[in-house]
């Protein structure tokens, strides 16, 4: 949405500051240590204290 603003010179300061902040977020979830997540929190067995369901 802001890439065609920008280009026709037409980009706002509220439309720089979404994209501004939407990039932010694009980083944050790039530089994420994804394997890790995933073996801590997805493929780890669960923990035994906790109640078994039958």
């Amino acid at each position: 949405m802001a890439l065609p603003l920008w280009l026709a010179g037409e980009l706002n300061d509220a439309t720089a500051t979404a994209a501004i902040n939407c990039s932010l977020v694009v980083i944050v979830l790039l530089i994420l240590p994804w394997q890790s997540l995933v073996r801590q929190y997805v493929t780890r067995p669960r923990d035994r204290c906790l109640p078994q369901t039958r």
